[in-house]
């Protein structure tokens, strides 16, 4: 006991120390001697006394034993010391438990790593999340400038194109011919500035909001995959954030990708309703999955990423899928952030 380099006391009934250890004095700051015969509770930080009292008379009057019972005491200098105890009981001749000894660890240098690690992690999603929301913004000025600029320019260049054909219709017919090339040219280009404007930031989500551009995005996944896309809305007219509708979609978006790349689908089923106050956003299709307990299987960067942006929404992400039965991904998320 003397050579153990944690706290090893003992108590009564009454919290009153009995015994103590070596140890008590190089982490408490006290002589041992000096702690026989006081209340425990006066080395209890004020936090914790309440519970710590409760908690050992609860012990000696049942069969309760500590186990990792994490608590904070105060040493000679009034610093408080986070200790990790197991405690057992000791009994007199009638079967009563009349004293208590516990061994208590210093585990101060871990909480305060842990803590300033949870410091360093929510300081990093507080700028992932900064970054995701300048980002947005970006994209939706770039998506602005190239639709109404570029657009403008090139619907100016098509009316001069026009004008021009008009002019050199009958005289020159081999220009003719080339000019109405150029500005078939130019409806295409005005076509790719849209769909690269709308890939971008697309307009239906800031002007609709969440559930058009949900329904546009299983029309355009439908389209260009070939993979039949079902919609269900039973959200109601539940108000949703701007910043929540945006980390929704972009999930959504990321979520058709990975279909579209690797389930071998041949069936999308996306649905969307409330439970509890919590919005639920499931989508399901019947490809070819994956082995969930195969944890390479979802830490893969695209799955990251959509986990940490739910979190960022104040939300969580789950993952459901079984080889050959399919995948569900399952985002609850608050409608405001």
């Amino acid at each position: 006991m003397e050579s153990s380099k944690d706290m090893i006391w003992t108590i009564d009934r009454n919290n009153t120390v009995v015994f103590a250890n070596k140890a008590c004095q190089e982490i408490l700051g006290w002589d041992s001697s000096l702690l026989i015969g006081r209340n425990f509770m006066s080395f209890v930080a004020e936090g914790d006394r309440e519970k710590v009292n409760h908690d050992i008379q609860h012990a000696f009057n049942s069969d309760k034993q500590f186990q990792d019972y994490q608590s904070r005491v105060l040493n000679r200098d009034g610093k408080e010391v986070t200790v990790i105890t197991n405690m057992v009981g000791q009994f007199d001749s009638t079967g009563r438990k009349v004293l208590m000894t516990g061994t208590s660890r210093d585990i101060s240098a871990r909480v305060q790593a842990e803590k300033e690690l949870n410091e360093k992690n929510e300081q990093l999603q507080l700028l992932s999340s900064y970054l995701q929301t300048i980002r947005e913004e970006e994209r939706s000025h770039i998506s602005r400038e190239i639709h109404d600029e570029l657009g403008q320019l090139l619907t100016g260049l098509k009316m001069d194109l026009a004008w021009l054909n008009k002019r050199i219709l009958e005289k020159d017919p081999e220009c003719t011919t080339k000019v109405k090339e150029m500005i078939a040219i130019v409806d295409e280009t005005v076509k790719s500035v849209r769909k690269i404007a709308t890939e971008l930031r697309p307009g239906i989500l800031d002007d609709l909001g969440l559930i058009p551009a949900i329904e546009w995005q299983c029309s355009e996944f439908e389209k260009k995959s070939g993979i039949p896309c079902e919609f269900i809305n039973s959200i109601g007219d539940v108000e949703i954030d701007k910043s929540v509708s945006t980390g929704v979609f972009r999930i959504l978006q990321e979520t058709f990708t990975n279909i579209a790349r690797h389930s071998a689908a041949s069936q999308v089923q996306i649905e969307l309703f409330v439970q509890k106050g919590v919005c639920i956003l499931n989508i399901k299709d019947n490809g070819i999955g994956f082995d969930n307990a195969n944890d390479a299987n979802l830490k893969t960067l695209g799955l990251i990423g959509m986990k940490e942006r739910a979190i960022m929404l104040g939300g969580s992400l789950t993952i459901q899928s079984k080889q050959q039965a399919g995948t569900t991904i399952s985002l609850k998320f608050p409608s405001k952030n």
